[in-house]
């Protein structure tokens, strides 16, 4: 399972700094901390261990009834540039049921387990609560340090 969030720049400070080292460090300060903050967030709220998390460790759970632990070993971010771009991505590296945990494999339809969902729910948490406020605090960074030359 992957999850991925564009970050659009747009208006006036934008067009005229573009090309700006500064506004480039903003821009990718943003981005490292959507994606580190989505990798916490999946990590506290799902792949920790009971009560808070869904995924056990075997060493974390009842004899019997507990995973290897290998999907949440798997689970991670990354940021890579692309052009001028940087993008950031948090994934389970591929991990073979990753989809039928997250609830979008063909045989989530075939069985009563409906999935966690909980790359889509971080997503959406990271949307809504954490990247307009990411923003907003790279910005005022961004101005400062234009307002003071650095």
């Amino acid at each position: 399972m992957t999850t991925s969030l564009k970050l659009t720049t747009s208006g006036p400070i934008f067009d005229k700094y573009k090309t700006s080292k500064v506004f480039e460090q903003a821009r990718e300060s943003t981005v490292r901390e959507l994606v580190e903050r989505g990798e916490q967030e999946l990590d506290t709220k799902y792949l920790l261990p009971k009560p808070q998390g869904k995924f056990l460790s075997i060493s974390e759970a009842r004899k019997g009834q507990a995973s290897t632990g290998n999907y949440r070993r798997n689970v991670h971010g990354i940021t890579r540039r692309v052009g001028l771009d940087l993008q950031g991505k948090i994934h389970d590296s591929g991990v073979v049921y990753g989809p039928w945990l997250e609830g979008t494999s063909s045989r989530n339809k075939t069985t009563r387990f409906r999935g966690y969902s909980s790359f889509r729910k971080v997503k959406q948490w990271l949307e809504k609560d954490v990247a307009p406020n990411a923003m907003k605090k790279h910005i005022r960074i961004l101005t400062m340090r234009m307002n003071h030359g650095v």
